[in-house]
């Protein structure tokens, strides 16, 4: 499983997450991935659409304005 990460996290838990997916951190690569973690990244209707192996969009922190579907 492929998971884009754009921002920082804990150390730790990088590295759990390192042990057991793939960690893309490269926007060439973003369309590639199942998994995109996020604090920032402006997530809207039609870039959701490019992503054809998208199945979870966590946002790191607190929220989810900035994930919009209309």
């Amino acid at each position: 499983m492929k998971i884009f990460l754009c921002e920082p996290i804990h150390q730790e838990a990088y590295q759990i997450l390192h042990k057991k997916y793939e960690m893309i951190s490269s926007f060439d690569r973003l369309l590639e991935c199942e998994i995109i973690i996020s604090r920032n990244l402006k997530i809207d209707a039609t870039f959701i659409e490019q992503c054809l192996s998208l199945k979870l969009i966590i946002i790191h922190g607190t929220g989810y304005n900035d994930v919009t579907t209309f």
